[in-house]
């Protein structure tokens, strides 16, 4: 994991300290981390990414992403303008499945958020545990074009960085169904069931 910036850990909601930002200044100064690149987080399969968040009013800012908006190259979990969360999956063409989440984020309270693409089915995300969307428009199964890691609090370019605390990033190498995502939401240990997990920090 590397990251960027003068970012500070503090009390996490699961597990000893949390990844803190804040993201007022130029990019040059934005704090973020960054995963390495894993190539079973670009094959094509189903993907589920998920972690916790707690932001104050923060909007149009990415809580974690592999690739980028302007060229929706890759998929992301990202706070939109009116403080809703989405999740886009886009595999080649440049255009995005993207489903949005019905309830607002943005309220200095920690919410768990999963994105969850059933590869050349849909694209679902869930809010604390719940379903808030799902969206079968424009599903493809080719390969991701993008190979860099994940950002953890911002995008892969400049201006959509996140103030706020991140714990708990997971990708998996699945489709998380709803009883899978509510057994280990809140397991800052040991997972209930670890497989197909290609990455976690915490």
């Amino acid at each position: 994991l590397t990251v960027a910036g003068d970012f500070t850990t503090s009390g996490g909601l699961l597990g000893a300290s949390c990844l803190e930002l804040v993201n007022s200044g130029t990019p040059e100064e934005a704090e973020y981390a960054e995963t390495a690149d894993n190539p079973a987080g670009t094959a094509v399969a189903d993907k589920t990414i998920e972690c916790w968040v707690k932001t104050n009013g923060d909007t149009n800012a990415g809580i974690c992403s592999k690739g980028t908006a302007t060229t929706n190259l890759g998929y992301m979990l990202f706070i939109l303008g009116d403080g809703t969360v989405r999740f886009n999956m886009d595999q080649s063409d440049g255009t995005p499945a993207k489903v949005d989440s019905t309830t607002l984020v943005n309220d200095n309270k920690w919410h768990h958020i999963a994105g969850v693409y059933d590869a050349g089915t849909d694209v679902r995300i869930y809010v604390d545990g719940k379903l808030e969307g799902v969206s079968t428009t424009d599903i493809e199964s080719a390969a991701l074009n993008h190979t860099a890691g994940i950002i953890i609090g911002g995008l892969d370019e400049a201006g959509y960085y996140l103030t706020g605390a991140i714990d708990e990033v997971r990708l998996w190498d699945s489709v998380r169904t709803p009883a899978l995502l509510r057994a280990d939401m809140f397991q800052g240990g040991t997972l209930a069931n670890s497989t197909s997990l290609i990455g976690r920090w915490k």
